[in-house]
């Protein structure tokens, strides 16, 4: 017999990876995935609907596999019925949400990415979420509409469109703009002005000004008044 039994819950094949973490920490304990594919995504669904929905599906399977605790592993489904599903059952039900803070500290970085639907994103259990985050680092929300298809698709071993998956995903990758290198006969305009009756040049670079080309500026700037002033001491 089993020392623990968990019932997981999703729309279709995203809480898999919830379920395989879950296998690696409790080895001995038996889980049940449950995919409720009939409505998927279950962020196309109406609450009160997703609610009496979760409730019957998770009741049948309490009469025949008894688990001790439920794992709902959608984020919508957790921000949505959740705390409707604890008042309903007396077991102990819990449900998963983005873990941003921890990707924050494995990372180290000050800006994660949020991918998830645009339903979802607008949630206020997803907003508790972010904003709890929010006090650590930038969070980027993106939105999707045909992520979670691709990705069932992917799992049956059938081709997606790139195009697409690019499309859902870009937003999540903030490139920036590398400068372009630096090419001393034509990338530097010398203008001048004038100062004490003295030529005084400074550089001006037609890509943008950025600090090191601000510093070179002013370095060359103040080396030129300074020879004016040597100039009309003598």
């Amino acid at each position: 017999m089993p020392s623990l039994r968990l019932l997981l819950v999703d729309s279709g094949v995203g809480g898999l990876s919830v379920l395989k973490e879950l296998s690696k920490a409790l080895p001995q304990a038996e889980i049940i995935y449950l995919a409720d594919t009939a409505a998927f995504p279950h962020s196309d669904q109406n609450e009160a609907a997703l609610v009496d929905r979760l409730k019957a599906l998770i009741s049948g399977v309490v009469e025949t596999g008894h688990p001790d605790m439920v794992v709902v592993t959608g984020s919508t489904a957790s921000c949505l019925a959740l705390e409707d599903l604890q008042d309903h059952f007396s077991f102990p039900l819990i449900g998963c949400c983005p873990a941003l803070e921890r990707g924050v500290e494995m990372t180290g970085r000050a800006c994660v990415g949020l991918l998830e639907t645009e339903l979802t994103l607008g949630l206020r259990g997803c907003r508790k979420w972010v904003d709890r985050a929010a006090a650590s680092c930038k969070v980027v929300r993106v939105g999707t509409s045909r992520l979670a298809a691709l990705a069932e698709r992917r799992f049956r071993g059938l081709p997606i469109d790139q195009a697409i998956l690019a499309q859902e995903t870009g937003a999540c990758f903030l490139m920036r703009k590398r400068r372009p290198p630096i090419r001393w006969f034509w990338a530097l305009h010398i203008t001048g002005f004038f100062s004490r009756n003295c030529a005084v040049w400074g550089l001006q670079e037609p890509c943008g000004s950025s600090r090191a080309w601000k510093w070179l500026n002013v370095f060359l700037t103040r080396q030129a008044r300074l020879r004016c002033r040597q100039a009309d001491g003598h």
